[in-house]
């Protein structure tokens, strides 16, 4: 079966045959109400499944009826066709409608127009530019794992993502791919940046104990190490207790970007 496209975007399936309920969330107009989990979570959804899987045994699909995927490329909520109707028409009468007619025009289709499920190329633009994203993102926490440095690490990252989908990122935003931070002779630079290649999250007194710098509540060396960390794509988010008092955690940047400068 080729694949089920739904106003310009391609419903993934897992092996199961199972179709993606985010790519038609994404292909209804992706409002927030209309998310996959708001609808998992009501009665009449679970009561849905709970029948489905009573009835395993004269439905076409003999899996869980709903499964999630965390692959990387896969990543995302399917359901068997009877709760993609079901989801659909839950989003909206026309969207229910849209559904059901792209199915039945796929189903229509001659049989040696067969395709595999979730193939290793997205055919339209949209899908590799997700999937292109996804492949990234996966690549680049496996790079911070690694301690590769930040700029290198980037560096890696879109090149994966263009091996494995062929999206050259500096083409699609029409910008220069980072370049690697040069070291900037400072030893206290070289020990932060290697100290925060290898963290999700730090505070500053942490960091300055974790790397032997004195007191965790040096002010000066903290007005320091600032600097350097926002350089290198941090920033501080504050937060507050159950007490009253705040504390400061820095993280990185969304996506990994630095701000540009």
């Amino acid at each position: 079966m080729s694949a089920l496209v739904i106003a310009n975007t391609q419903i993934r399936r897992d092996a199961d045959g199972r179709y993606c309920l985010n790519d038609l969330h994404q292909a209804s107009g992706s409002e927030a109400r209309h998310k996959p989990g708001n609808w998992l979570m009501l009665a009449k959804t679970k009561d849905l499944i709970a029948e489905v899987e009573t009835q395993q045994g004269v439905l076409e699909f003999q899996q869980a009826p709903v499964a999630m995927v965390n692959d990387g490329f896969g990543n995302g909520t399917y359901a068997v066709k009877e709760l993609v109707y079901a989801y659909a028409m839950w989003i909206s009468a026309a969207f229910h409608l849209h559904v059901i007619r792209a199915y039945d025009a796929l189903v229509a289709q001659p049989r040696q127009d067969l395709a595999p499920p979730l193939s290793a190329q997205p055919q339209h633009r949209a899908d590799q530019l997700v999937s292109a994203g996804r492949i990234f993102s996966a690549a680049l926490r496996t790079a911070r794992q690694l301690r590769m440095p930040p700029g290198r690490a980037m560096q890696a990252a879109f090149a994966c993502a263009h091996r494995h989908t062929g999206i050259d990122w500096a083409e699609e935003l029409d910008a220069a791919l980072p370049e690697p931070v040069a070291p900037a002779g400072d030893p206290l630079e070289d020990r932060v940046v290697e100290y925060l290649a290898g963290v999700d999250s730090f505070a500053m007194p942490t960091l300055i104990e974790a790397l032997g710098l004195g007191d965790p509540g040096n002010v000066s060396l903290m007005k320091r190490i600032g600097p350097i960390a926002r350089r290198h794509g941090w920033a501080p988010r504050r937060h507050a207790t159950r007490d009253g008092t705040f504390y400061t955690v820095w993280r990185p940047l969304a996506a990994g970007f630095r701000k540009s400068t």
